[in-house]
């Protein structure tokens, strides 16, 4: 039942920020949209910025199906610029009201740690140390998360996809300088 109220207050604020910037949306609107009372909102989050955060959060981890790893990484990254893709207006009116930060730090904490599990996951080779691999992973994770915010912030202008295909060709290198080939 937890679960439940808490993915129908999310629904009722995703139905509001189809119309309504994220700044101009009130608890009491959520609330009627979902058909609960305020003291049930409040039992379930701190404030609508709470409700932001879970349900954004909730979102990502539900568009990730299973963990990154060297193989489906680029999957999972697709499936995360899809989500964007088919929620657009929702993205586009958090984006336009809070500071970006918002929406960056929830991408970099749903990227680094799985691009980080992927790179470093296997340091066996004494050529690369764990650090290197650490920073690597960082600045990949970085890139990736600059790219997204800057086609959200151009209006979706831009063509994630085309990052992707770069992103995979940075990644594929430093997959193969860590996995070298036997010749």
């Amino acid at each position: 039942m937890h679960e439940l109220t808490k993915t129908t207050l999310s629904k009722a604020l995703k139905q509001k920020l189809e119309t309504k910037r994220f700044d101009k949306i009130t608890v009491k609107e959520v609330v009627e949209c979902a058909g609960v009372n305020r003291q049930t909102f409040y039992y379930h989050f701190q404030d609508i910025y709470d409700l932001l955060e879970w349900t954004f959060s909730e979102d990502l981890n539900n568009c990730r199906v299973e963990p990154f790893t060297t193989e489906n990484w680029k999957i999972q990254l697709k499936n995360v610029i899809d989500y964007i893709n088919s929620n657009r207006i929702i993205v586009e009116n958090i984006y336009n009201s809070l500071d970006h930060d918002f929406i960056r730090e929830r991408l970099s904490n749903e990227i680094r740690p799985s691009v980080e599990k992927t790179i470093t996951g296997d340091v066996s080779d004494e050529e690369f140390q764990a650090d290197d691999l650490a920073i690597a992973a960082k600045l990949i994770s970085w890139i990736i998360v600059e790219c997204l915010m800057e086609w959200v912030g151009t209006h979706f202008k831009s063509n994630p996809y085309e990052m992707l295909e770069h992103v995979e060709h940075l990644f594929g290198e430093l997959m193969s300088e860590k996995h070298p080939q036997d010749t």
